[in-house]
């Protein structure tokens, strides 16, 4: 009798623990493809000084004006200027990728405002995100010479270990 009430038991404990590690898999598959992420483009004809306020990271210039954000915060951020070449078929071919910047702790809510020189149809600069969570954020901007938008492309989303053992723990 009692031999039966405990098989039951570690079976229930089994399967409980199975269904736990399957939820959060399941969360981190979530928010994948969340972008917590903000930016805002500061027009050229505002009343806005980006040079009085403390974080600023001026890579060029002469160029767009934006801030990033997060309400989650975040651990580093790295900037990249990239240089891509058009091939005759018109697909992109990476020649070379340059550190510019990196800045680290920015925290809940704050605002990193950032000055460079964003291509038009081709990006010029590669952002590197490494959240709170653990996880890496890759993505390139350009500007859109049509509407004055900042475009996000090539977003790529990676796990890291210490991430997915955040997310284990949380």
């Amino acid at each position: 009798m009692w031999q039966i009430i405990s098989n039951i038991s570690s079976i229930i404990t089994c399967t409980l623990f199975i269904l736990y590690v399957i939820g959060h898999i399941w969360k981190v598959l979530v928010t994948k493809n969340t972008r917590y992420e903000k930016f805002k483009v500061i027009p050229f004809n505002s009343d806005f000084d980006i040079d009085a306020n403390d974080n600023v990271v001026i890579i060029d210039d002469i160029g767009d004006e934006f801030s990033i954000s997060s309400p989650y915060g975040i651990r580093n951020i790295e900037i990249y200027k990239v240089t891509y070449e058009i091939s005759d078929n018109g697909s992109l071919s990476l020649i070379s990728k340059e550190l510019k910047y990196t800045y680290r702790d920015l925290n809940i809510n704050d605002t990193l405002y950032i000055r460079c020189n964003l291509g038009e149809c081709v990006p010029t600069t590669q952002i590197t995100i490494e959240r709170m969570d653990y996880t890496k954020v890759t993505f390139e901007l350009y500007s859109s010479g049509k509407t004055g938008n900042i475009l996000v492309s090539n977003y790529n989303f990676k796990m890291t270990v210490r991430s997915f053992i955040y997310y284990l723990c949380v």
